[in-house]
């Protein structure tokens, strides 16, 4: 469908597992973003399918995350590009979807696990939210980063 998948990444796995919990503030941004900012085009039923729990794991996973000197390389929405509503929520909405599909990692049953469970199947339910117009905004959008965690 045109998704940009992440950068393939080889860390230590001690990197992987704090980078694992470090993104989840990338995912309450987006989250908080959709739920305030959805476009006009978008029905009633998307704007109110954020609720008060799905923020909740996300503020959870935030706030079990650890610190780390890792440098880790991903693909996120360029900042010059967050004065276009459509490009930052399309692009990193299926970004943020990405890395919960493909990065991150929890033992079952824990709370992040049950966490990240929880914000996959709403994703699922939100990507009926973009219509394939959008799609034109993928790559203008996205840029690699070198950070860390920090």
């Amino acid at each position: 469908m045109g998704w940009g998948r992440l950068q393939r990444i080889s860390l230590p796995s001690q990197c992987l597992s704090l980078l694992s919990t470090w993104l989840g503030s990338l995912l309450l941004l987006v989250c908080l973003l959709a739920s305030r900012s959805i476009t006009e085009e978008v029905s009633e039923y998307c704007s109110h399918m954020i609720g008060s729990g799905h923020l909740q794991s996300l503020q959870q996973l935030i706030d079990s995350q650890m610190e780390t000197s890792c440098q880790i390389t991903f693909e996120f929405v360029d900042q010059e590009q967050l004065k276009d509503p459509v490009c930052y929520l399309k692009k990193a909405f299926l970004l943020v979807q990405d890395i919960m599909e493909d990065t991150m990692r929890f033992r079952d049953n824990t709370p992040n696990a049950i966490a990240i469970v929880q914000l996959q199947e709403l994703s699922l339910r939100l990507k009926s939210c973009f219509t394939k117009d959008y799609e034109e905004h993928d790559k203008a959008c996205v840029r690699t980063f070198y950070e860390t965690p920090l």
